[in-house]
């Protein structure tokens, strides 16, 4: 607690300090007045005097421009008058008088002539004194004044070519300008006689511009400015005065304030003493406590029997409470929050627990640490019984209230009925009064939708098990008068402050349409959008649980895997509208030959499957030669187009020995596939242990190792270097970058083995996109700017746009040049997807990058395609190369293609250079490069960039 008169002195001096903070107020302010002023006078005076140049420099240019324009005309002739004699300092020029053939006596006037009559008029109407000079003159009247013979003399120097002044003639104020004049053509023929040739500075013009209209525009500019400005000062000051008499005023109040503050402290510290709060000050430093009466007598006390600190108050405060009270305290004392609050239970002296609230703050010194602390504690149990009292009834309140959107029901204890909402009544067909004290089970009736038998009513179990309950799914709300709800519900107990249940809040709502609409979603997940049939997903449920009846020996069925022939050709020529469409018609074909039992899906794309029920393999093959010859009776017709389509169709028996339904689809996939390669349109038993089956099995394998190698980094770059024959070719070292793949183990596997599954399976475009990536970042991590790489592409990524975005990306992101990248496709890759292949290889060479043709020879008609195809490099089949000493016709193939390529401007590249021999034949040929053994065999690409 604090003296009364702690706050009651004020400084005695603060009214004169005001005063001198008002006058340097007020100086400061003229200082800055005076300095505005001055310096919009000076800018307003610069501003004018450009405004007089500008005016004479424009006057003076147009005086130029006339004399220019005369010199370009040599003069004019005018009538000789009385006002206009011949002019004598021209009489050395021939022809200055002339006589009309109408007997006129004309006269020569040189642009100077005519230039000094214009100044003169100029000058009488105007005021603005035009002026010719030169240190050498034939008029007598362009003689310079000494001013002018300085500035002339400067010019002839070169020191400068105009010069500006102000000056007073006959008593008034002008701005005089001066602009050097040199010897133009045209002049020659008046002043070459002075002397002067085509170039020299031969004199210079001059204007005299009147300032009295400006300097009176200045004055007025003045005065206007003093005026402003004096205004603003004497506002500023204004201002300042009226400031500085509120700082005054408050100042005296702020001393009545304190004074009053100093009285209001003495009696907020009586009025502390009287109080009916406990005050508890603690002086940490030293443990000292001082309780005041009241607080002692709150809890039974004598003063002197409380203990100090908080941990002496562990043995009053309730064992569940002092934990938190401790916890808030000590975060307190940390200075984690500003003010300590808690509210706990004290044991009272006679034996009973008191609740308190206790409100305090530390006071702390410099460095921040609490040294003192002072609380006030107020009793609050009589607060605390009553919120107890009313905790049932707000707790009832705050649940239904929260729940009115809904059906809301609430009961007491028992289990009858206590409140109905709008909403209950609707759906119950009850009404709250008729309903109100009846049990709950039989307002809400709760039948199972599919069994139709009686339903456990939530509200029941929440009573028994004291946990929140809901219903069972598929229940119906049966209403009073027969009508049938789908409903969602909920119910939850109602507890008192002690725990004990008084009541349960039943929740419920209305969701027949929702449960319809759950329906049709659950049909649509099902069944396959476009044909009705069932989906991919159902398909292989309902195969999964035909595999584990055929396990247990309850049946043997057949799976048929059906893939249409010529879909494709449809989906090109038409579109895809006409594609879905056939879909759609061969759906119904299909469904219409099967039995009631089977199951018909569309596993995606051109793809169906059939599942037939307890259908031994005879049968299961007369029916798919039954669906395989209806498919091939079916004519599509489209916008007046007809089509043949097929369906090729791979059968299993799903019988005691297939493990599972993954197996039995892939056995009909197999069984298809051979259907297909057989020829199409036909109908293939899957038998086990088949050799395609085998090979198919394997194929999948792969395509599975591929997948994982991708994802695991199990793939190697090696490459083989290709060595130019001959001098002149492309500098530096050229390889081409070769793909191996690891097995689980870090074994090699061959292109020859993954591959064609990579391809079957549409992985060659990832596999592309790897080696893309993977071999630029190699080139620029080791900064290869003398290497370039040709890396294999395959038929797919033609027509993969993502093949097209991963170049373009790696390229930039790496900072590879792309005239250092060849990307080589096969022959036959690129005659078989010939459009989509050119256009592919013409964004590719868009972007700088080279194209190889490998295996080139390889097919029939190969010189045919060769000027459609972009390419810079034929890679000659290593067929030819390799016996090309031993085979005339082989080495006959070799040159011919060489001259061809070499015709069409493209690079030859020979494979299958296995011995010094065939190198020599080649360079005997022509060919550009060579690869193979007798080159360099496949090394690690890194090693090679590492220079190994």
């Amino acid at each position: 607690m604090m003296g009364a008169g702690k706050h009651a002195a004020t400084p005695q001096d603060r009214p004169g300090n005001d005063r001198r903070m008002a006058w340097l107020t007020a100086l400061a302010w003229t200082l800055a007045v005076g300095a505005s002023l001055g310096w919009n006078l000076y800018q307003e005076e610069a501003q004018i005097m450009r405004q007089a140049y500008a005016e004479a420099r424009a006057n003076l240019n147009k005086d130029i421009t006339f004399r220019r324009w005369g010199n370009s005309h040599g003069g004019v002739y005018v009538p000789i008058t009385d006002s206009q004699q011949s002019v004598p300092w021209l009489s050395h020029v021939p022809g200055r008088d002339v006589m009309t053939v109408d007997g006129r006596a004309l006269t020569l006037l040189n642009p100077a002539s005519m230039l000094r009559q214009m100044m003169d008029r100029y000058a009488d109407e105007y005021g603005i004194r035009g002026r010719i000079t030169g240190l050498k003159y034939l008029n007598p009247g362009n003689a310079p004044d000494p001013w002018e013979k300085t500035q002339l003399q400067a010019f002839t120097r070169g020191d400068k070519q105009e010069v500006w002044a102000v000056a007073d003639i006959d008593g008034k104020p002008y701005l005089r300008y001066l602009r050097a004049m040199y010897m133009e053509p045209g002049c020659e023929k008046c002043h070459a006689i002075l002397g002067y040739k085509r170039g020299d500075m031969r004199g210079a013009t001059g204007l005299n511009l009147p300032l009295a209209p400006y300097l009176n525009t200045l004055e007025q500019a003045r005065l206007t400015l003093g005026l402003t400005h004096l205004g603003i000062w004497l506002l500023g000051l204004t201002g300042i005065g009226w400031a500085g008499w509120q700082q005054s005023r408050r100042g005296a109040e702020r001393a009545d304030l304190l004074t009053a503050l100093g009285a209001s402290e003495e009696r907020f510290d009586l009025a502390m003493r009287g109080a009916n709060d406990g005050i508890l000050d603690l002086d940490l430093r030293s443990g000292q406590a001082f309780h005041s009466p009241r607080l002692a007598e709150m809890l039974g006390y004598a003063p002197g029997e409380l203990p100090a600190g908080l941990p002496g108050w562990r043995g009053i405060i309730h064992p569940d409470d002092y934990a938190a009270v401790a916890d808030a305290y000590q975060e307190h004392l940390d200075g984690a929050t500003p003010r300590f609050e808690a509210t706990f239970r004290v044991l009272h002296k006679t034996g009973s627990w008191h609740w308190l609230m206790s409100r305090g703050q530390a006071l702390r010194d410099e460095a921040g640490r609490a040294v003192r602390f002072v609380g006030v504690h107020t009793d609050i149990s009589e607060q605390k019984a009553i919120e107890a009292r009313l905790y049932e009834e707000r707790e009832r309140a705050q649940v239904t209230l929260a729940s009115i959107g809904d059906a809301v029901l609430t009961t007491d204890a028992e289990g009858n009925v206590t409140f109905m909402n709008g909403m209950a009544e609707s759906l119950t067909g009850w009404r709250r009064g008729e309903a109100a004290g009846l049990p709950v089970e039989s307002v809400v009736v709760l039948v199972n939708e599919e069994s139709r038998e009686h339903a456990p009513n939530p509200v029941t179990l929440s009573r028994q098990t004291g946990q929140a309950a809901s219903l069972a799914e598929h229940t119906l709300l049966i209403n009073r008068e027969g009508r049938e709800y789908a409903i969602d519900d909920s119910a939850a107990p109602i507890h008192d402050r002690e725990g004990r249940l008084v009541g349960v809040v039943m929740v419920f709502h209305d969701v027949t349409a929702t449960r319809e609409l759950t329906r049709q979603m659950r049909w649509q997940v099902t069944h396959d959008r476009l044909t009705g049939l069932h989906s991919r997903q159902e398909f292989e449920h309902r195969l999964g649980a035909l595999v584990e009846e055929a396990r247990d020996g309850r049946g043997e069925h057949a799976l048929l895997y059906m893939d249409l022939d010529n879909f494709k050709i449809v989906n090109d020529t038409c579109g895809h509208l006409a594609g879905d469409e056939l879909l759609k018609q061969l759906a119904f074909l299909l469904a219409e030959h099967m039995r009631r039992n089977d199951t018909l899906g569309r596993l995606g794309g051109d793809e169906f499957a059939a599942l037939l029920e307890n259908c031994p393999l005879e049968k299961a093959q007369d029916i798919a030669e039954n669906l395989r010859q209806a498919v091939q009776d079916f004519r599509f017709t489209w916008e007046g187009k007809n089509f043949d389509v097929g369906v090729s169709i791979g059968l299993t028996m799903v019988d005691r020995d297939t493990a599972s339904s993954a197996e039995a689809l892939a056995a009909a996939d197999v069984a298809c596939y051979a259907a297909k390669d057989g020829g199409r349109n036909r109908v293939h038993v899957h038998t086990r242990g088949s050799q395609e089956s085998a090979t198919r099995r394997q194929e999948m394998h792969l395509a599975a190792n591929i997948r994982s190698a991708l994802d695991g980094g199990r793939f190697v770059l090696y490459a083989q270097e290709i060595r130019a024959l001959h001098p002149g070719t492309r500098e530096g070292r050229h390889y081409e970058v070769l793909v191996r793949m690891l097995d689980e183990h870090g074994e090699l596997v061959q292109p020859g083995m993954f591959i064609p599954a990579a391809e079957r399976y549409s992985l060659m475009p990832q596999v592309d996109c790897w080696v893309v990536e993977n071999t630029l970042a190699r080139m620029a991590e080791h900064s290869s700017r003398d290497m370039a790489l040709t890396i294999n592409l395959s038929g797919l990524c033609f027509r993969d746009e993502d093949t097209v975005r991963c170049i373009r990306q790696a390229l930039e992101r790496h900072g590879i040049a792309p005239g250092r990248i060849t990307f080589e496709i096969t022959e036959t890759a690129a005659v078989a997807q010939l459009t989509q292949a050119v256009a592919f290889m013409r964004q590719m060479k868009a972007l700088g990058c080279r194209f190889a043709l490998d295996d080139f020879g390889s097919g029939m008609s190969s010189f045919s395609y060769l000027k459609t195809l972009p390419v810079d490099v034929l890679k000659i089949d290593g067929a030819f190369v390799r016996d090309m000493q031993n085979d005339p016709a082989d080495r006959a193939f070799v040159e011919a293609i060489h001259r061809v390529a070499h015709t069409l401007g493209k690079e030859t590249v020979a494979e299958f250079a296995e011995s010094d021999d065939i190198i020599a034949a080649l360079k005997e040929i022509g060919v550009d490069y060579a690869q193979g053994y007798a080159i360099g065999k496949p090394r690690p690409l890194e090693n090679i960039l590492q220079g190994l």
